[in-house]
């Protein structure tokens, strides 16, 4: 009865894990995808309606971008050299001549291609925990569920468990 009500209790702690586990990279990911709606501006299709309060929001995201003033000032000199460019890597390539330059425009450019990886990377591991999540709650058994926060849980007893011996008993 007492190995009942752990198994009972280590599964209800596990799925309180999962679910704020999920809820964490959920919340990270709405705070990423806020952050990153003032980088839309700035590509070459949109350049052209780049303003004031995007420079100012790119300046509380970006380190060492005090200015949004002289943010807004070199993309408005450089508006139409960008406009003219087929992607971001282009608008890179163009501006590697000029950082010197516009080293504002080339953080901003750099710290926007540089993003993107973590980005990804971060959905990714969302996704994959949405999946386990998802499958956990649907297919896996209260026995199984709970064999496996045992053994979570139960992880230093897991050690000394001779792998071998179980799988030749099985």
């Amino acid at each position: 009865m007492m190995n009942a009500a752990c198994e009972q209790l280590y599964l209800k702690l596990f799925k309180q894990i999962l679910d704020q586990l999920y809820m964490d990279y959920n919340d990270y990911l709405i705070l990423l995808k806020n952050k990153l709606k003032w980088f839309t501006n700035i590509t070459p299709d949109r350049v052209e309606v780049f303003s004031i309060d995007d420079a100012t929001n790119l300046g509380a995201i970006i380190p060492n971008l005090n200015h949004p003033e002289l943010l807004l000032s070199d993309f408005e000199l450089l508006r139409n050299d960008i406009k003219q460019c087929n992607d971001m890597n282009t608008v890179v390539d163009m501006l590697k001549n000029r950082q010197n330059i516009y080293p504002r425009l080339a953080a901003v450019y750099n710290f926007l291609l540089s993003l993107s990886i973590t980005l990804a990377t971060n959905e990714s591991a969302f996704s994959k925990m949405n999946s386990i999540k998802n499958y956990l709650h649907t297919t896996l058994s209260n026995k199984k569920f709970a064999s496996l926060m045992i053994c979570s849980v139960e992880n230093d007893m897991l050690d000394k468990v001779n792998l071998k011996c179980i799988a030749h008993e099985s």
